[in-house]
């Protein structure tokens, strides 16, 4: 208690795992560096294995202690004061939790490339594409890196007020969504943009 608190949601398949799991756990390895008081929760999802994330953690030097959750997404967002998620529908329950957040993402080069051309949205985060502009930061392919997430972490970690805007920001997307059934509306969104772009 008192603490803050940094939740990863890495992703539910073991490519998302190997990609993006490093860079997050050096990015909360910087962060822990200069907040020593910081403690990290990392979402295991369904599918893998809280030993598929130690194999991946153990390459990663100076961590705090992480703490890995299993039994539900909203176990490591329930305490979380920020949040680095892989892009995908972990982003909109972060952002239906009200949990300030960036998202990152990498895939192979020639996927990306491949990604660009075939589709055509200006985000690739949920909230941001309901949203219709840019909530949160999303940080692509080399952009996704451990120096510079830790610097925007750290911004929000030491900005009470710019984590309330956003949070704020976010619940507007919720109320975009509505009642049960966000998952389905944010496909529809995603669709109607697509077609339109």
């Amino acid at each position: 208690p008192g603490c803050p608190v940094v939740a990863l949601l890495p992703g539910s398949r073991r490519q998302e795992l190997e990609r993006l799991l490093p860079v997050m756990l050096e990015t909360v390895a910087r962060t822990w560096a200069q907040r020593p008081q910081l403690q990290c929760v990392v979402s295991v999802a369904p599918g893998l294995s809280e030993e598929d994330l130690l194999r991946v953690s153990r390459r990663v030097s100076g961590l705090p202690p992480v703490r890995l959750v299993g039994g539900g997404i909203w176990r490591a967002l329930a305490p979380a004061d920020f949040a680095v998620v892989t892009s995908g529908t972990a982003t909109l329950q972060a952002a239906l939790w009200q949990v300030p957040m960036v998202v990152v993402y990498r895939v192979a080069a020639a996927t990306y490339q491949l990604a660009r051309r075939l589709v055509r949205l200006p985000y690739i985060s949920l909230p941001n594409i309901v949203a219709g502009r840019p909530v949160v930061q999303e940080f692509l392919q080399a952009q996704a890196e451990p120096r510079r997430l830790a610097s925007v972490v750290l911004e929000y970690l030491d900005d009470p007020q710019r984590r309330a805007e956003l949070a704020a920001a976010l619940a507007e997307v919720g109320r975009r969504l509505g009642e049960p059934g966000a998952s389905r509306r944010a496909a529809s969104v995603v669709v109607e943009v697509a077609a339109t772009s």
